[in-house]
């Protein structure tokens, strides 16, 4: 039988913590740090239109955030912004719908600074991977059960240098 010691003893196990962000409840701006790569965002109702700004991708190669959506946003919109004028998203999001299929295809280079998710999207799944290589946000992996209403946007009022 094998012992587990080492384990025990240095206090590590095998169990990880995922870190959690709630965008619930208000229209305030919510403002991801760098500190929080990995984490799990978890969009919500807000009841008021949401603005979720990135951290700039210059000096951040390798943060990475995870969305997930599973209800309807009522009468407002979320929108997830990279950084204006310098930081795009490159990538595409899938539709898992049966009706019609499609894409919402981020151009690669200079277009789409924003993910529109709109008003009164359809409670099915929205799940999405953002990682930074430094330069621009990657679309790693992005699939929507209701892909009429998730848009790239290019009015991007994200303006952080931090």
């Amino acid at each position: 039988m094998r012992s587990n010691i080492i384990n025990s003893s240095s206090g590590s196990n095998l169990r990880k913590n995922i870190n959690l962000i709630y965008s619930q409840d208000d229209d305030a701006t919510m403002n991801l740090s760098v500190e929080e790569s990995g984490s799990l965002v978890l969009l919500r109702n807000c009841g008021a239109a949401k603005l979720i700004n990135l951290p700039p991708a210059s000096g951040n190669a390798g943060v990475y955030y995870d969305f997930l959506l599973h209800e309807t946003l009522s009468a407002h919109a979320t929108t997830i912004q990279a950084k204006d004028g310098t930081d795009y998203f490159i990538g595409t999001i899938a539709d898992g719908e049966q009706a019609t299929t499609a894409q919402v295809a981020m151009a690669v280079g200079d277009t789409y600074d924003q993910f529109v998710i709109g008003a009164s999207s359809a409670g099915g799944e929205f799940e999405m991977r953002l990682v930074c290589d430094g330069d621009n946000w990657y679309v790693v992996f992005a699939i929507s059960q209701d892909i009429g209403d998730i848009t790239g946007g290019t009015s991007s009022s994200n303006t952080r240098t931090a």
